[in-house]
């Protein structure tokens, strides 16, 4: 199952809520010290002209070492997805303040784990060694007021960039090592198939321990994925 996912100024689903606008930076002002040297004005940014750049920690010269690039963020990616049930008390325990269960639905929740490409807006996709990343994270059914949500109380990953792009947006990332059984477009005995029977299996672990295991085999297709549109 293939999910693309666009990020504008707020995640869909966090473990909070952040915004994540882009970073605009304007040519300086100038201006003339009293000792005829120009003074460094502050861009429409609040970056003085000549200061180290960056939307995010590192800075440089030319504002391109940050981990993190200015969104717009771009994500296409295959997802290993477990509906699970738990206890209303387990569920209730790794809820915030300010969020309940959901009383019709109890203890449901998602394991997801998802192979994903990642790109800004200057082909960031042609770097792998940082586009290309994995991701696991658990989301539970709440209620904020009367709206229907989703709650993502773990999630890991196993790219820095990913880290602190999650970060930006509110998740509370953490590194892990996850793996999952992968499509492609070629058939063979080493490729399962994206069709009812095909059998597809996902392992996450961190810190050296295993956290997570799944085994899912298919049975027919969904337009959606249920974590991804709970609404009112």
């Amino acid at each position: 199952m293939n999910r693309r996912i666009e990020v504008g100024r707020r995640s869909l689903m966090t473990g909070g809520l952040a915004a994540a606008a882009p970073t605009v930076l304007a040519a300086p002002a100038e201006a003339t010290q009293q000792d005829g040297r120009a003074a460094r004005e502050p861009t429409v940014s609040g970056v003085p002209d000549g200061e180290l750049l960056g939307y995010s920690l590192p800075l440089s010269a030319r504002g391109t070492a940050n981990i993190v690039s200015a969104p717009p963020w771009h994500y296409a990616g295959d997802v290993v997805g477990v509906e699970f049930w738990t206890s209303p008390e387990a569920a209730a325990a790794a809820l915030p303040a300010g969020l309940t269960i959901d009383s019709a639905t109890s203890g449901h929740g998602y394991a997801l784990f998802v192979d994903w490409q990642f790109s800004g807006s200057h082909e960031e996709y042609l770097d792998p060694v940082r586009s290309l990343y994995s991701e696991f994270l658990v989301l539970l059914d709440a209620r904020w007021e009367e709206t229907p949500v989703v709650w993502c109380p773990f999630i890991y990953v196993d790219n820095d960039a990913a880290l602190a792009r999650g970060w930006f947006q509110g998740f509370p990332k953490k590194m892990g090592n996850i793996r999952q059984t992968r499509a492609f477009a070629v058939s063979g005995p080493a490729v399962p198939a994206v069709a009812p029977g095909g059998k597809f299996a996902a392992s996450m672990s961190a810190a050296g321990r295993r956290l997570a295991e799944a085994v899912v085999t298919l049975e027919k297709p969904s337009s959606t994925i249920p974590a991804l549109s709970r609404h009112g």
